[in-house]
């Protein structure tokens, strides 16, 4: 694969919102996690290795934030525009500790940190 090749697909693959520093996978449309190689590996795995590896690099050169550290920084008083690169979602907000995001990854928050258990009565708030 030519140098134009690899940069083609990885401005096809990753869109970088500079206001935020965000890292932002475009086929899922989300926000890229720590191990940006084990999310290429498991959910983009058409893609060679030698693919991943130049994603992976790219990356590293981008002085970037992880989503948690977006979302410390933003409750629900907090009115913001629609974060470029990002699909618009429903907000959920867990009721624990007002931790906002979409609502899968409220829910798996809630797993996480609060031993939340699907059917069990334990609910979030949905924001429109």
């Amino acid at each position: 694969m030519s140098e134009g090749q690899l940069q083609q697909l990885i401005s096809s693959f990753i869109y970088y919102n500079s206001d935020y520093r965000l890292a932002i996978c475009q086929p899922c449309g989300s926000v890229l996690p720590k191990n940006v190689a084990l999310h290429l590996y498991r959910f983009h795995d058409t893609l060679s290795h030698i693919e991943r590896t130049a994603i992976v690099n790219y990356i590293n050169t981008l002085e970037h934030e992880q989503p948690d550290n977006i979302l410390k920084e933003i409750s629900f008083e907090t009115e913001i525009d629609a974060i470029e690169g990002l699909p618009i979602d429903e907000v959920a907000c867990c009721t624990a500790c007002k931790l906002l995001g979409a609502e899968s990854t409220i829910i798996k928050h809630c797993q996480n940190k609060h031993n939340w258990i699907t059917g069990r009565g334990n609910s979030y708030t949905m924001y429109c």
